[in-house]
């Protein structure tokens, strides 16, 4: 489970689709246990993202200034409530509670907030997922920008890389649960420090294996031990996200798929497939 910021429009003159976008984002938030992070607004896309969300019993987390709330626009239904001193103070929160991001069309102030989260990515400030929501091609026209300016030079194309753009609710989910669950598995190979990796899986998870002669494991106790006395040693890297299944890469080389099936945000199956080895 991770808490999600979503970014989005804010209007009320905008056409019901994006609205109904923006329900099915929260709900699809809720359906997989996630907490969504919001801009604590109650109009627009920003107050439907937030009510589907509660529809489907998330919890809801709204970051305002203190200018919104006079303008009495706030999200009061909040689950919690913050309200800050101002526009930079929002956003350094929202960054802050937030384990990955999504962000749907908008206008301004969403591109503000993208534009923020991608470039502190671009420094290292932080590491977590960025995903656009593209639907209808809403965002081509300014990928379409960013792309000639990596062709200038202005913009490192691994920055632009940092983004991963897709065109469903979900499949914008299953990004953010795929890159999370690699980069908890790349902490722990790094620190030793398996328990934050272990806390994505259910009680009664199974872990199987399709080539080394290790496994199945049944049960969070069984998967602890597992890699407490074969812990990995090698990073890995998204090649693709397809739904429940990831395929990945190795560090030292190889090539893998992770299928993943899960029950109220935590794994409940977990399959893997080496297609090659490491050299």
């Amino acid at each position: 489970m991770a808490a999600v910021g979503v970014f989005c429009a804010s209007s009320t003159r905008i056409e019901q689709r994006w609205l109904d976008l923006a329900t099915d984002t929260g709900k699809e938030l809720a359906a997989r246990g996630h907490t969504l992070i919001s801009g604590g607004g109650r109009v627009g896309m920003m107050g439907t993202v937030a009510a589907g969300a509660r529809s489907g019993g998330a919890h809801t987390v709204g970051v305002i200034p203190q200018t919104l709330v006079d303008w009495e626009v706030a999200d009061t239904d909040s689950d919690e409530l913050i309200v800050t001193d101002g526009m930079g103070s929002r956003k350094n929160l929202l960054i802050e509670r937030s384990d990955a991001f999504i962000t749907l069309p908008g206008g301004l102030g969403t591109l503000d907030e993208l534009f923020e989260v991608w470039t502190t990515a671009t420094l290292d400030l932080h590491r977590k997922p960025i995903v656009l929501l593209d639907p209808d091609g809403f965002y081509r026209p300014l990928l379409s920008w960013l792309s000639s300016l990596a062709e200038s030079e202005f913009v490192r194309p691994e920055a632009l890389s940092m983004v991963t753009v897709v065109d469903t609710v979900p499949a914008a989910l299953d990004t953010i649960e795929a890159q999370l669950h690699v980069d908890r598995f790349n902490e722990a190979v790094a620190t030793g420090d398996w328990s934050s990796f272990l806390a994505l899986f259910a009680p009664d998870a199974v872990m199987t294996f399709d080539g080394p002669p290790v496994g199945p494991y049944e049960g969070i106790d069984a998967i602890a031990e597992g890699y407490a006395t074969q812990p990995p040693t090698d990073t890995m890297t998204i090649r693709e996200v397809n739904g429940k299944n990831v395929d990945f890469a190795w560090s030292l080389g190889g090539t893998g798929t992770m299928t993943i099936e899960r029950r109220d945000g935590l794994i409940t199956h977990l399959a893997i497939a080496f297609h090659s080895a490491p050299a």
